[in-house]
């Protein structure tokens, strides 16, 4: 359950930076 917690908290995070990125 953490280590899912964890990867999805690193995807978002992932996800926020591509996003800025791109903008």
């Amino acid at each position: 359950m953490v280590v899912l917690q964890a990867e999805q908290s690193y995807l978002n995070e992932a996800a926020r930076d591509c996003t800025l990125t791109v903008m």
